[in-house]
């Protein structure tokens, strides 16, 4: 539960305004779908598509952070390589190596 919808739980409208995310960008929803479907077919060819069937994992939800500045949003990838996925101006970018932010932490 968001702090947004604890206060409409209790009636806090007066917290209403500071509670709501600012929406700075925005992604189209075929984007998102997109980006999820690449996402599990990653977690699906590092596991095994069979591990993941056999042992019913669940495949996490995509959610934009629609409140962040920027245009990029990235993660890291564990694996036996660094690189990172990221979301460039509503693109799906694959970064290998030391060419994504933090890199070097």
């Amino acid at each position: 539960m968001t702090p947004l919808e604890l206060a409409r739980d209790i009636d806090a409208t007066y917290l209403y305004d500071i509670l709501s995310p600012v929406v700075r960008q925005t992604v189209p929803p075929v984007t998102i779908q997109r980006l999820q479907h690449s996402f599990h077919e990653l977690i699906r060819s590092e596991m095994g598509r069979q591990r993941v069937e056999d042992e019913r994992l669940y495949l996490p939800v995509v959610e934009v952070l629609l409140d962040l500045d920027g245009d990029v949003v990235w993660f890291p990838i564990k694996s036996g390589y660094a690189s990172a996925v990221c979301l460039r101006n509503s693109l799906i970018c694959f970064l290998p190596g030391p060419e994504y932010p933090g890199a070097n932490v």
